[in-house]
């Protein structure tokens, strides 16, 4: 494989963690081997490696998005890939809480669920 796929595996791991990343990468090899290797290349190792933003930054910004668009197990996923990456709990707490400007309050509240879950902080 190449520099961009080394490189997104490098980055992958650190995000997502060796184990979600694997299993990402079977799940997509199971459909197609071209389609993981594409997933590696193009999400870690292009846009997660461009500079700009640090990887703590990035990975607030998915959690709102994910956030936004209710996805559950992603935002999962990204709380503790944001934990990984430097976040504290009150940023990403504050993350979740500033989205309801823009996805209202029970956007929100599903958000702080899904992190109250992972980070198991009552």
């Amino acid at each position: 494989m190449g520099k961009k796929y080394q490189r997104g595996i490098k980055l992958g791991e650190r995000v997502d963690g060796k184990a979600v990343l694997k299993r990402v990468m079977e799940e997509l090899k199971s459909v197609d081997e071209e389609m993981a290797t594409h997933f590696v290349e193009s999400t870690f190792g292009s846009v997660y490696a461009r500079g700009g933003l640090d990887l703590r930054t990035r990975e607030l910004v998915m959690v709102a998005g994910l956030a936004v668009l209710g996805e559950e197990e992603g935002l999962k996923t990204h709380i503790l890939g944001a934990r990984r990456c430097g976040a504290t709990e009150e940023e990403i707490f504050e993350t979740l809480f500033h989205i309801h400007l823009i996805a209202g309050w029970p956007k929100t509240i599903q958000g702080i669920r899904a992190a109250l879950s992972v980070l198991k902080r009552r």
